[in-house]
C-alpha cells in the first residue's frame, strides 16, 4: 500500500486561524488532512480540503447538522476527494462482540429489543459527543430507524434544585424499526453511580446477551499505552449470555469472552486503503452514514422539544419544478410527510418553513434538487402531498 502524508489540523487559536489550515490545504505534498478542531469548524475546513482535491478525515461529532453532511457527502462525490467520519466505536471490542452474535444468529433469528447506555462523563456533551457514538453502532447494525421519541434533560441541576435553562446532560430515546425490527432503548446519564457502567443488553427470540464495561482502547492510550503494547483492545468485562432450551427453560447465565480486538487502527488501514484504491464505496465510515445519524440525532431533539414522535422517512419527488423566478425551485412529490425547515442552512440565517394550506418546506439553495434531499430531513406529521421550495 502506498505511504499517504497525512497533516492534522488541531486545536489552539494561532493554528485554527491563522497558520495550519492554509499551509496544509495549500501544500501540493499532503495527500490527507485529519480535522479534529470544535464541530462547528469542521464543515468549512473540510470543505476547503476537498476543494484543495485533499482526501479529509473529520472526527466526531462530524458536523452540527445533517444538512452539512449531505452537502460535505456531495462535494466529496463531485471532487473525487475522499470523506471519512472517525467513527472509532464501531471498532469497541464489545461492539464487535455484539455485531458476531448477530451475524452468527446466536440470539436468534431476530433481535426484540436493544439497550444500550452509558454515564455522560464517560463521552463528552450527552447527544451530539456521546449520543453520535451509541446512535451510530445502532445505525451500523439496524439502518435508520422509522420512529424516534426522545427527552432530553438537565438531570444534574434537577438534582440541586436549579431553575432555568440548564445545559442537558443526559438523553432517552427510543428508536423504532419496521414490524420485525427491534425496538432499541438509547440512554446516558449522567447520575449514574455504578462500575463498571452497564453498556448491551439485547433480547433476541432464543437468548439474551447483557454487557457492562467500556472499551479499553482510548483508556490505555490516554494511560501512555500504545497500539503495540501485548493485550491492547482486551475486553476486560466479558459479557453474560443467557440462552433458550428446547423444553422453554433458560440456561444459567455462561461468561461469554467475545471476539477478539481490531483495534481503532482498522478504520485508519481500511480509508488508506480506500484512497489508495481511489474507491468510496471502500470509505470504513461514510459522511452520508453521518448524515443519517445525524438526522436521527436532531430527530431526538425534535421530540424532546415537542413531546412527539418523529417519523423518518426518505423524501421522494417526483419533479423539479421551476418557477417565474430562477432563483426558485418547486420540488413537488407524494412524501406522506411534512418536514421541518429551519436547520437545512449553509451559511445563512435558519429559513422557517411556510406552513399553510400548501404545506410548503422552505429549504436552502446548496442542497441539491434530486432525491438525495430526503436524507437530511426529519418528518414528524402525516400527509398526502407536500413540497420544498429551494430559495437562492
Amino acid at each position: 500500500m502506498a505511504p499517504l502524508n497525512v497533516g492534522v489540523i488541531g486545536y489552539g487559536l494561532s493554528a485554527k486561524v491563522f497558520h495550519i489550515p492554509f499551509d496544509l490545504i495549500a501544500d501540493p505534498a499532503v495527500h490527507l488532512v485529519i480535522v479534529t478542531t470544535p464541530p462547528n469548524t469542521h464543515r468549512a475546513l473540510a470543505e476547503a480540503c476537498l476543494r484543495a482535491g485533499k482526501h479529509v478525515l473529520v472526527e466526531k461529532p462530524f458536523v452540527p447538522s445533517s444538512a452539512d453532511a449531505a452537502y460535505l457527502a456531495q462535494l466529496s462525490a463531485e471532487t473525487g476527494a475522499l470523506l471519512c467520519v472517525f467513527q472509532n466505536r464501531r471498532w469497541d471490542v464489545d461492539f464487535l462482540t455484539v455485531r458476531d452474535l448477530l451475524a452468527r444468529r446466536v440470539l436468534g433469528d431476530r433481535v426484540v429489543d436493544w439497550k444500550v447506555g452509558l454515564a455522560a462523563e464517560q463521552g463528552g456533551g450527552p447527544l451530539y459527543d456521546l449520543g453520535t457514538h451509541l446512535i451510530d453502532q445502532v445505525y451500523a447494525l439496524f439502518g435508520t430507524p422509522e420512529r424516534v421519541f426522545g427527552k432530553v434533560t438537565a438531570q444534574r441541576s434537577a438534582a440541586a434544585g436549579d431553575g432555568g435553562d440548564a445545559e442537558p446532560d443526559s438523553v432517552t430515546a427510543l428508536l423504532s424499526y419496521p414490524a420485525g425490527g427491534p425496538a432499541v432503548h438509547v440512554r446516558i446519564s449522567v447520575m449514574s453511580a455504578q462500575e463498571p457502567q452497564p453498556r448491551f443488553r439485547i433480547r433476541g427470540t432464543r437468548g439474551t446477551f447483557v454487557k457492562s464495561g467500556l472499551d479499553p482502547q482510548e483508556p490505555h492510550l490516554r494511560a501512555g499505552g500504545t497500539i503495540a503494547d501485548e493485550g491492547f483492545g482486551k475486553d476486560q468485562h466479558p459479557g453474560t449470555i443467557y440462552l433458550a432450551k428446547e423444553d422453554g427453560s433458560v440456561s444459567p447465565g455462561e461468561t461469554w469472552a467475545g471476539v477478539e480486538p481490531q483495534g481503532y487502527g482498522t478504520l485508519l488501514e481500511s480509508f488508506a486503503e480506500a484512497i489508495n484504491a481511489k474507491d468510496a464505496s471502500k470509505v470504513p465510515v461514510k459522511a452520508s452514514e453521518a448524515a443519517d445519524v445525524l438526522r436521527i440525532i436532531e430527530a431526538v431533539m425534535e421530540s424532546s422539544r415537542t413531546g412527539a414522535e418523529i417519523k423518518l422517512l426518505k423524501l421522494e419527488f417526483e419533479e423539479a419544478v421551476q418557477t417565474p423566478d430562477p432563483a426558485v425551485v418547486v420540488l413537488v412529490g407524494p412524501l406522506g410527510v411534512a418536514a421541518r425547515g429551519t436547520r437545512m442552512t449553509h451559511g445563512t440565517p435558519p429559513i422557517q418553513p411556510p406552513r399553510g394550506a400548501d404545506d410548503l418546506l422552505a429549504l436552502d439553495a446548496d442542497l441539491a434538487a434530486d432525491d438525495n434531499i430526503g436524507a437530511t430531513l426529519a418528518v414528524d406529521a402525516d400527509l398526502e402531498r407536500a413540497a420544498a421550495v429551494l430559495l437562492a
